[in-house]
């Protein structure tokens, strides 16, 4: 049976539906909050391989070893492969 309440809020249904759209071996730019949410549902669930290039200047095939609340978190820098600054991956792009 369908009924017209929700269980989930619309930040999670964006979240879960900027997970879906990251492919396993992409290489992903990802933002800050519900965006880096997403990165990190992707890489839990279907898209292992995926790389993050982080806004900030980080760039990561693994996630963080313990839980983020910002991209510059102490574990989010821990063994990424690439730590720069904004300019320089917004150079990438």
């Amino acid at each position: 049976m369908v009924t017209d309440t929700a269980c989930y809020t619309l930040s999670e249904l964006m979240v879960v539906a900027a997970a879906r759209e990251i492919a396993d071996r992409e290489v992903v730019f990802v933002g800050m909050r519900l965006p880096l949410l997403g990165f990190l549902l992707a890489k839990r669930s279907h898209a292992p391989n995926a790389v993050g290039v982080y806004e900030l200047g980080i760039v990561r095939d693994s996630p963080a070893p313990e839980p983020i609340l910002t991209m510059g978190d102490l574990p989010n820098l821990f063994r990424a492969k690439w730590l720069s600054d904004t300019s320089d991956v917004m150079g990438l792009l």
